[in-house]
């Protein structure tokens, strides 16, 4: 802190803030020192930590509980060895794959394809083209249903 910062009552400009609103704070900064409110806000968050709540419209220290996403700094300071407890309590009957849900997946991705060939479907314009003709030549029957 600069020598002409030591004296600055920061808690005293927090209750005034808190309590009596934004004006008292600005006469308060006027009375104190001979820098602008916007610079005494800058200094106050520098060096006291405490942050602007704008939905609560008053100073506070922010809480730990607060920060839900980790920091790049935290993330990219991670040691390799370092396994969150989220991704080291996944049990592993997840990664097993049933082979009959497999096979299942197989012949509806082989039916889809087998479709594609004959129907298209645009969602944007709301329009089936169904090609009559290349389905018989297949020999696939077309019964319309109403």
């Amino acid at each position: 802190m600069n020598s002409e910062h030591k004296d600055l009552d920061f808690n005293k400009f927090i209750r005034i803030f808190n309590t009596e609103g934004k004006k008292a704070a600005k006469e308060f900064v006027s009375t104190i020192a001979d820098i602008n409110y916007d610079y005494f806000g800058r200094l106050l968050k520098k060096y006291t930590g405490y942050v602007y709540n704008r939905s609560f419209k008053r100073y506070e220290i922010p809480s730990n509980d607060e920060h839900t996403f980790i920091s790049m700094n935290d993330l990219l300071n991670k040691d390799k060895g370092d396994a969150t407890k989220v991704v080291a309590s996944i049990p592993e009957k997840i990664y097993y794959k049933d082979p009959v849900d497999t096979l299942n997946i197989d012949i509806l991705q082989d039916r889809l394809i087998e479709l594609s060939k004959y129907i298209k479907i645009s969602q944007s314009t709301k329009n089936i083209e169904i090609n009559l003709a290349r389905l018989r030549e297949n020999d696939y029957n077309v019964d319309v249903i109403n």
